[in-house]
């Protein structure tokens, strides 16, 4: 598997919650042996839109966590677990 390139801030400091949240969703679709166009079919958006939130380019939206969450069978207390 490719490995993924991360925006991090210089090393020590603290990451932005966009993206310890785009680790986190990344690491529990790998999880579940899914892919990103396969996960955006089953939340009803775009592929661009897993893949922007997967980089820490952008944080979804509360509704559309509420729908990853679903998508991934998870509550979404478990999706945002140890996002600060």
């Amino acid at each position: 598997m490719a490995t993924r390139r991360r925006r991090y801030k210089t090393p020590g400091t603290e990451q932005p919650d966009r993206y310890q949240f785009g680790i986190r969703l990344c690491e529990l679709r790998e999880e579940r042996g899914i892919t990103q166009a396969e996960l955006s079919a089953k939340v009803g958006l775009s592929h661009a839109a897993v893949g922007h939130w997967e980089s820490g380019r952008f944080i979804p939206s509360l509704v559309a966590a509420k729908r990853l969450a679903d998508a991934l069978e998870i509550s979404l207390d478990e999706l945002t677990r140890g996002i600060v």
